[in-house]
This record gives structure tokens, C-alpha cells and sequence, in this order.
């Protein structure tokens, strides 16, 4: 196989994943924009179960697990109200700015730590927004069992 051979191979095997039936309809979709397992980091639970005094524990960790937490607590709980409103959740760096501009006077945009995402309807995102963002759902760690 020489390398024209191989590159036409793998834009046709990534072109496979974007015509995938699970990409149809995000809302039908079984993905998630947070990490699903941030209910059993909780760090408040880690203050009262560890015996340790104020002194003895790291600021700068329990800052980050603060962080982390109540990251992906609000990415969790706009994922619901999205889903309720039939909108998807997508981070606004996926977006031209311009574009984004004109997106954020219509719909709902919001903030979890330092990124900012907008809640909209799937008929809203043209083919290349819709490939950049399921490359960034297939690139989440969590989500390692979609197509």
C-alpha cells in the first residue's frame, strides 16, 4: 500500500464515522460533554472522611478537585436542561467567531470553569461543525464506547 493509498484509506474510514447512524440525532445519542464519574470524586466527601486536619491537607490538590467537580456538576446539569429543551451542549471554540456572536444573541450560553458553551438545536450546526464536534465527543475520554 503506498501512502496515496493509505491516506485515501483512512479519510474513507473517517468518513465512515461521520455517516455513522448513532451521529444522526445527538439527542438520541448515549454520550456525555462531563465526565460521568465526577459524583464519586466529590471532595467535600474527601474533607469529612479524612482524618486529617486543615493544616495536613494540600490546598492546591483540593483546589483543582474543587474545580474539576464543579466543572463537570454544571456541565452535568446543563446537559440535562439541554436535553429537556431538545438542545445539545457544544463548547463555543468549535465555532467560527463570527458566527458564535450571532449564536450567543439567540441561545443560552453558559460557563464551566474556563471554557463557555452554548445550548442549541442540532438543526443549527452545519456539516463542518457537526464533524468538529463529534470529533470532540469521540476525543472525551468517557465516551470510548461510541463508534
Amino acid at each position: 500500500m503506498n501512502r496515496n493509498e493509505l491516506k485515501e484509506f483512512l479519510k474513507e474510514k473517517k468518513e465512515q464515522i461521520y455517516r455513522h447512524p448513532a451521529y444522526e440525532n445527538f439527542l438520541e445519542t448515549d454520550f456525555f460533554v462531563f465526565d460521568p464519574s465526577y459524583k464519586t470524586k466529590n471532595p467535600t466527601a474527601f474533607i469529612y472522611t479524612s482524618r486529617q486536619i486543615g493544616a495536613q491537607l494540600h490546598a492546591t490538590k483540593l483546589a483543582k478537585s474543587f474545580a474539576a467537580y464543579n466543572k463537570n456538576d454544571i456541565l452535568c446539569k446543563m446537559q440535562e436542561i439541554a436535553k429537556k429543551m431538545r438542545y445539545i451542549v457544544i463548547p463555543v471554540r468549535l465555532l467560527h467567531w463570527r458566527r458564535r456572536q450571532r449564536l450567543e444573541k439567540i441561545y443560552p450560553v453558559f460557563q464551566a470553569a474556563e471554557y463557555s458553551y452554548l445550548m442549541l438545536p442540532q438543526s443549527e450546526l452545519n456539516e463542518k461543525e457537526r464533524r468538529s464536534y463529534i470529533d470532540y465527543i469521540r476525543e472525551l475520554d468517557w465516551n470510548v464506547h461510541l463508534p
